[in-house]
């Protein structure tokens, strides 16, 4: 027995410093969107792609730098004179062995080339498209951790309601067992009562089933611990103003990230599709190099370079300069397909999301009008049947009444709330202030 007390006490203790260093983090609905920019997965791999981005463009403009090597070598050889074309009388077809040695700077630099010039313009536009995507990618994470946050309000207070449910539910059924010693209740009024009473505890578990489930898909939206303590900040969604549509449409195609990542995507295969072309004219270059030559770095070791121009004219590469050329106009003609495609979904998405914020508001004011006669109606039949006017049946019609306009009530705020989120995302309007 002692070991029992022992180890619940243990476990006590246990328990109570795990709840002591757990964290607790106050959200409000923009920290939320901000701290899963900082956290999710999708949004780091959009930067790092940015990185990656950036990384090549500096790769494609060092084309334009001058390139330094160091190349040096000491070799023992033999050389067959006959095998030159040689013959010398008095010398051995066979010569040497003799030693070389060489060590020098060579440094080459581009001057005139077409196609490299095309090729920084498209990593610059490919820079330019992947900062569109991380900012696209940033905006869909901070959608989805707002409307998860959402989600998460409205099962908290899906609660509040549920308990609210079972305090009238339980003073009810307190009044028809005070009815019923009275003689102005019947014993089926007191099992109805007990009946609503059973079914609103049920509720009531159910909703708290739902604010954990809730509760777990933020902390995931979030990419925080799943031990970490959310505090909700409750959000106000009543000094919403519904936008013109076709101003709403032309916001969106002129600040959707994803649509401009396209558009920057599209010139980039446009450059892509100019450097190969410009891979049949002619380049020219710098070359030199300076350096030693001898027998070995310390025998009839002499100083010796060279300089001059270098120009290239590729003749013949057996079409695969026209199958490149192809592959590119392919590619730019693909583009150019996306980017329009995109567009008219641009405008789709807004024009729905748009509608969806027009029916919440509407369905928000019906739910507000809804509640507050399901509360008269309510407050009615129960005077009724204090006075034996109305008998058990009105009065759990009216209890399921008022529960449902609750109910309705607070899903028609979270789906004008999931609106409006929904229709930011599609204006490209999601905003991260902390």
């Amino acid at each position: 027995m002692r070991y029992l007390i022992f180890a619940w006490c243990l476990y006590g203790v246990v328990v109570e410093g795990a709840l002591a260093q757990s964290v607790v983090v106050h959200l409000t609905l923009e920290s939320a969107k901000v701290l899963a920019i900082q956290n999710q997965a999708q949004a780091l791999l959009a930067k790092e792609n940015y990185r990656q981005t950036i990384d090549r463009q500096k790769e494609a403009k060092a084309g334009w730098l001058p390139t330094i090597d160091f190349k040096s070598y000491q070799v023992r050889q033999t050389e067959n004179l006959r095998a030159m074309g040689l013959t010398i009388p008095g010398l051995p077809f066979v010569i040497g062995p003799f030693d070389t040695f060489d060590a020098r700077v060579i440094l080459t630099q581009n001057i005139f080339n077409m196609a490299q010039w095309y090729a920084v313009d498209a990593a610059d536009y490919a820079v330019k498209a992947s900062a569109f995507e991380a900012q696209s990618k940033n905006q869909m994470v901070a959608t989805q951790a707002a409307l998860t946050y959402i989600e998460a309000e409205r099962s908290e207070k899906l609660v509040q309601s549920a308990k609210a449910n079972v305090a009238l539910s339980e003073s009810l059924l307190q009044l028809a067992q005070d009815q019923q010693k009275n003689g102005m209740a019947t014993g089926v009024d007191v099992v109805r009562a007990q009946s609503v009473n059973t079914q609103n505890h049920l509720a009531l578990r159910q909703a708290l089933g739902n604010v954990t489930e809730a509760d777990t898909k933020l902390h995931r939206a979030l990419g925080l611990p799943m031990d970490t303590v959310l505090e909700l900040t409750p959000s106000r969604w009543d000094n919403l103003t519904l936008p013109i549509l076709l101003e709403a449409i032309n916001q969106g195609l002129e600040q959707r990230p994803d649509l401009l990542a396209l558009g920057e995507a599209l010139h980039q295969k446009a450059a892509i599709q100019d450097s190969v072309k410009a891979q049949s004219l002619p380049t020219l270059g710098l070359v030199g190099n300076i350096g030693s030559s001898g027998v070995t770095p310390s025998q009839y070791d002499y100083r010796t370079y060279s300089y001059g121009l270098q120009l290239s004219v590729p003749l013949f590469e057996g079409g695969a300069m026209q199958a490149r050329a192809d592959e590119a106009a392919s590619q730019k003609r693909s583009a150019e397909l996306t980017w329009r495609d995109t567009q008219q979904q641009v405008e789709e998405d807004i024009r729905l999301a748009w509608n969806d914020w027009e029916i919440a508001q509407d369905q928000v004011k019906t739910a507000g009008v809804g509640l507050s006669l399901a509360e008269q109606l309510m407050a009615q039949t129960k005077d009724q049947f204090q006075n034996g006017v109305a008998d058990g049946l009105a009065l759990v019609l009216a209890e399921s009444n008022l529960a449902s306009a609750r109910a309705t009530e607070i899903n028609a705020q979270a789906s004008l709330a999931w609106a409006w989120v929904n229709f930011q995302m599609a204006t490209g309007q999601i905003t991260f202030n902390s």
